[in-house]
């Protein structure tokens, strides 16, 4: 089987984003086209530069499309950094 995965558009400058304590937050995601279609997921960049998988709980879920849903947005989560992992 062959697989295809379009490349991540560049991004020069990241998207800064500055939450309210205790609203929710939506961050949009935009993966490049593939086949099969990848499952997205999301991931915290370790200061060693690996990544560790966001885990979904009743607060922070993904959508269809691939959308990170947080609910009550909390202290620590505004000062990870996430990326978007696809995994064919």
């Amino acid at each position: 089987m062959v697989s295809v995965l379009d490349p991540f558009p560049t991004v020069l400058e990241p998207k800064v984003v500055r939450p309210v304590v205790g609203t929710a937050l939506k961050l949009g995601c935009e993966p490049p086209d593939s086949y099969p279609t990848g499952e997205i997921t999301w991931g915290l960049e370790t200061p060693s530069q690996g990544v560790e998988t966001v885990a979904e709980s009743d607060r922070i879920s993904v959508d269809y499309h691939g959308n990170q849903n947080v609910q009550f947005q909390q202290h620590c989560d505004s000062t990870r950094q996430h990326r978007v992992i696809l995994h064919l």
